[in-house]
């Protein structure tokens, strides 16, 4: 279900940079959160290109670097 939810994903993102058009809202930010914990927990994204590069628009923003547990980062699985 959550790989259906990624191809739908990846589709609405064809058209704009975010789900909601062209700047960030919450559904990127809750979207988002999913996507980095699957990403931590070894997600390969290569069938999902637009949700790799929306992954990393995300990561970019700094309210959302804020938040970043240095786990994560420590633990070298930031990207798709």
């Amino acid at each position: 279900a959550f790989v259906a939810e990624l191809r739908r994903m990846d589709e609405a993102l064809v058209s704009a940079p975010y789900l909601a058009g062209h700047e960030p809202t919450l559904a990127d930010l809750v979207a988002h959160a999913y996507v980095a914990t699957a990403v931590y927990l070894g997600l390969e994204a290569s069938s999902t290109p637009q949700v790799a590069a929306h992954h990393d628009r995300m990561w970019q923003l700094p309210a959302v670097a804020s938040t970043r547990s240095t786990a994560w980062i420590e633990g070298g699985r930031q990207r798709l």
